[in-house]
């Protein structure tokens, strides 16, 4: 049996087999609370631990933050990395 946090890689492969996506394309509320507290530049580096599909993410990449994502489910990553238009890619080293 899969750790818990490894049988998210089986649960994406189901969801994604289906053309169907895991969340929502709308960033996390906390996000904004986050930008408003902690960053305070307007062309910062931030790092999204657990990235999952990406949605938030790609909210601050259409921001204009440069974004490095991680997440232990490579299907995951090849999920969001396929989603970010060609230009964000220059800043989102995934």
């Amino acid at each position: 049996m899969p750790k818990y946090y490894e049988a998210y890689e089986i649960r994406y492969r189901q969801v994604h087999g289906k053309n169907l996506s895991w969340a929502s394309d709308n960033p996390s509320p906390i996000v904004e609370e986050i930008l408003k507290k902690y960053i305070h530049a307007d062309h910062a580096r931030i790092l999204d631990i657990g990235c999952g599909e990406g949605r938030d993410c790609r909210y601050l990449l259409k921001q204009g933050y440069d974004v490095q994502a991680v997440d232990i489910s490579e299907e995951a990553v090849h999920y969001c990395r396929d989603r970010v238009s060609t230009e964000e890619k220059e800043r989102f080293p995934l």
